[in-house]
């Protein structure tokens, strides 16, 4: 205790004489942190020589698209001398591409006040967006560029699907003026324009959405006259008697290459067929032609009947009204063959029917009254005034570029018969060349007007207008080379699905004028493929009972009582074969079946011929025309002899068209019909010719028909389009037991 004690005295006194020292004297050392220098203790200065520091640096991915990335987002920086550096953090991200999938670096950079430096790098990674259904619809959608105003006939582009794998589904509002594949079709002159609502449902997975897109469609501008050229007219028909024409004026309009034609011009060309003489045309204002003839006919019963018939053509409505359609061949020449030889026509009932309005402008045809020097010309499209004036007589004037071609339905019908007056018609300087746009759309038109007036099928089947189905495929048409143009106007024709509505021939722009396109049993509709497997049901099951190629004229069964004569077809000739026949059968014959079940039709005049060596009954035949509303039934009587037999006729699912009118009238006459139902067809066939040049038949308005009722209560007449039912059905049309056995028992039933 006492050793620590004197220790902590001397320690004292050593401190107390150190700080009583004089003040000038030089320190010997400098307390810590403080160094001597120029004996004196100044505070000592350690260089910074450490870097900052980052913090929290780690790749960070970016989805195209987004907004663009914090580059700093949770990064620091900091020194051991000067602090919190995060402020002072530069950034290089020059090489990031945020629009390109990818991995690419950022570089940060950070000093501290010593100037020293740190630097870090990190990765962006860069990926493509996975966009929901709904973007992806959205931006699809968006891509969609129509227009609001469209003035001329042609295409749009309507997207069937978008980019992004949107599908789109469209509905118009007005598909006369655009339909869904977007072609358009303007309204016709002066007339308003029309909005069409262009209606779409975007389908994206599991995301829909529907936009419409209004579009106004102008209407058409009236066309002018701005060419004219001569052509020669050279008739080749066998059944008239016409002029050639060295030098027919034609017309066209808008520097197209539609032909057009004065019609006066035109009916005198017809001269032979018709008797264009009798003809007045009177203008009624400035803008209307009437065309009118006086007729006079002796009635059954000896009155003489004195009509006028008109037409009124208005050139700004573009119409053409019909006071009575009779005006279309009433002025008519009989042909050189007597179809109705033998016949006598004595007495008719006769319904009128209406006025016919036909509105061309709805077809996109505008008529022209034209100022040709000193002279008015009245035109109107060439193609229509041939449906109009000429076909309806069954005889047409084909146009092909370089000339006009007078020519019965006939010899077109029958291309096999004829090859060199059919390849002569369609052999043409513009075989090699492009069908012009203008040239297909008139068909397109004018296929669709000859459709909607003249088909007899589309009253049948109650449809309003043919302007869906060809629509469909105008704008195929439009963009098709000529080859596939021609195939898609076959598809259409066959399209139809009618047994009496078929291809003729190709047009004046299909390159090989002697070849025709052919028609396969792939090529028809379901009525005609039903109707050619009923053929040839029928005649497998004769050739197994007969032997193949052996199917005879007519055989005898029922030990020499019963004779079945084979009518397949009916022309001008075979009420002389069928009258042959019948002189040949043994005089053991009693009962005659008249066998129609191979029968697909023909002359309807030779139906009347042959029943007339059936019946001395009054054959009635009766006609309902869809366009007019008219009715008519004749009452016929045959020169011919009718034979002295039992008569039955037998038929089956393919005795069609005049084979079809034989069963009806037949039946009414009270034979007895044996077999099937027949196979149906009851209007007549007739040419239309098309502005490309194409030839195809149609069923037409007239319809065959059964009527029932009275005289007193009225009547009301039945189309048999599809079909008659029998009397007596026999399943197995080839079985001579069954088919006797029916006889027998009608017999039987007779003599009660």
């Amino acid at each position: 205790m006492k050793r620590i004690s004197i220790i902590l005295s001397a320690l004292i006194l050593s401190l107390a004489l150190a700080a009583c020292e004089p003040a000038d004297t030089t320190p010997e050392e400098c307390q810590d942190g403080f160094v001597l220098v120029d004996d004196e203790c100044v505070e000592e200065i350690i260089p910074d020589t450490v870097d900052p520091t980052f913090a929290n640096v780690a790749d960070i991915t970016y989805t195209i698209g987004d907004d663009a990335p914090d580059y700093l987002a949770g990064i620091t920086a900091s020194d051991d001398v000067d602090g919190d550096l995060t402020t002072s953090i530069t950034v290089d991200s020059s090489a990031v591409d945020l629009t390109t999938a990818g991995t690419y670096a950022v570089t940060l950079t950070v000093s501290d006040a010593a100037g020293n430096q740190a630097t870090a790098t990190y990765n962006v990674v860069v990926s493509e967006r996975v966009l929901t259904n709904e973007e992806l619809l959205a931006l699809d959608l968006a891509a969609i560029n129509l227009p609001t105003s469209v003035d001329e006939v042609g295409a749009i582009t309507m997207p069937s699907f978008g980019s992004n794998g949107t599908l789109f589904f469209w509905t118009s509002s007005h598909p006369l003026f655009i339909n869904i594949q977007g072609f358009v079709i303007t309204p016709t002159v002066g007339s308003e324009p029309v909005d069409v609502t262009l209606s779409v449902r975007a389908v994206n997975g599991s995301a829909t959405q529907n936009e419409d897109f209004v579009i106004t469609v102008q209407p058409d501008e009236e066309v002018e006259v701005t060419s004219m050229v001569t052509v020669p007219f050279e008739t080749v028909s066998e059944e008239w008697t016409l002029t050639d024409d060295p030098d027919v004026e034609l017309f066209f309009v808008d520097d197209g290459n539609v032909p057009y034609i004065d019609v006066e011009t035109f009916l005198n060309l017809l001269n032979g067929v018709i008797d264009s003489t009798l003809v007045n045309y009177t203008p009624v204002g400035d803008d209307q032609l009437e065309l009118s003839y006086d007729v006079e006919w002796e009635d059954y019963d000896g009155t003489i009947v004195n009509e006028t018939l008109t037409v009124l053509i208005d050139f700004t409505e573009n119409t053409m009204l019909f006071d009575d359609l009779a005006f279309m061949y009433a002025y008519g020449i009989e042909t050189e063959t007597d179809f109705g030889e033998g016949l006598n026509y004595i007495d008719a009932d006769y319904t009128e029917g209406d006025p016919v309005l036909f509105e061309l402008g709805k077809y996109n045809f505008d008529l022209v009254i034209y100022e040709n020097g000193t002279e008015l010309e009245y035109l109107i499209p060439f193609h229509i005034a041939n449906h109009m004036f000429a076909s309806q007589n069954y005889f047409n004037v084909y146009y092909n570029g370089d000339q006009l071609w007078g020519i019965d339905t006939l010899t077109i019908l029958d291309e096999e018969e004829n090859p060199q007056v059919v390849q002569d018609m369609r052999s043409s300087s513009l075989n090699a060349e492009d069908t012009p746009d203008d040239v297909k759309i008139s068909t397109y038109y004018f296929t669709a007007f000859v459709l909607d007036y003249f088909f007899g099928i589309k009253y049948e089947l109650d449809v309003e207008t043919y302007y869906p189905v060809l629509s469909a495929r105008v704008r195929s048409m439009i963009n098709a080379t000529d080859n596939t143009y021609y195939r898609l106007m076959h598809t259409i024709v066959y399209g139809l699905n009618d047994p009496h509505t078929y291809w003729g021939s190709v047009g004046y722009y299909w390159n090989d004028p002697v070849n025709n396109i052919g028609t396969s049993f792939s090529d028809l509709g379901e009525r005609n493929q039903n109707l050619s497997n009923k053929y040839w049901e029928v005649f497998d099951a004769n050739e197994a009972k007969f032997g193949v190629g052996q199917i005879p004229d007519y055989h005898i069964i029922d030990d020499g009582k019963t004779a079945v004569i084979f009518l397949t077809g009916f022309s001008v000739d075979t009420p002389p074969w069928f009258k042959g026949i019948l002189d040949e059968l043994p005089a053991t014959v009693e009962n005659v079946v008249v066998d129609v079940t191979m029968n697909g039709g023909g002359n309807s005049g030779a139906v009347s011929r042959t029943l007339g060596y059936m019946t001395e009954e009054t054959i009635k035949k009766h006609y309902l025309d869809y366009l007019d509303g008219s009715t008519t039934t004749y009452y016929i009587t045959s020169d011919y002899v009718a034979y002295d037999y039992n008569w039955f006729v037998l038929s089956s699912g393919y005795s069609y068209s005049a084979a079809n009118i034989f069963v009806a009238n037949a039946q009414e006459a009270g034979i007895p019909i044996i077999g099937q139902k027949s196979g149906g067809g009851a209007s007549g066939v007739y040419s239309v010719q098309t502005p490309d040049g194409t030839v195809f038949f149609i069923a037409s308005t007239g319809m065959s028909s059964l009527r029932t009722g009275n005289e007193v209560d009225g009547y009301e007449y039945h189309s048999i389009e599809f079909g008659v039912e029998v009397d007596y059905p026999l399943v197995n049309l080839t079985n001579d037991d069954q088919l006797i056995a029916i006889i027998n028992a009608y017999l039987a039933e007779q003599a009660e």
